[in-house]
């Protein structure tokens, strides 16, 4: 049985990522990202989300493997698939269900 589970369970989902970006820095309500990176969220053309991170997310690396909470650090650029609603406010409060951390280790 386990055996089908795991084959039943992709690490990386195969829709497009609700948020891309890069990590800038850690907040009281999840990691800032934004892209492009380091850019003013409050104008156009700057895409940025406040991604909380729970204990139940799955977080893995591009390039295959699993990693954690600890690997995201400002500078890292990554893909994130939510879950349950947006706070709809600038920049966007998410829960993420799925981190990607995209490039290496």
């Amino acid at each position: 049985m386990s055996v089908v589970l795991a084959i039943g369970c992709k690490a990386i989902p195969d829709a497009k990522a609700h948020h891309v970006g890069t990590i800038s820095f850690k907040s009281s309500w999840g990691y800032m990202i934004q892209d492009p990176a380091g850019c003013d969220w409050l104008k156009p053309g700057c895409e940025a989300a406040e991604v909380d991170v729970p204990s139940s997310a799955r977080v893995v690396w591009r390039a295959g493997g699993k990693a954690s909470i600890r690997d995201l650090v400002p500078g890292r650029r990554i893909s994130v698939w939510t879950t349950g609603p947006t706070q709809d406010r600038l920049p966007v409060i998410v829960t993420a269900r799925t981190v990607v951390i995209e490039g290496d280790r």
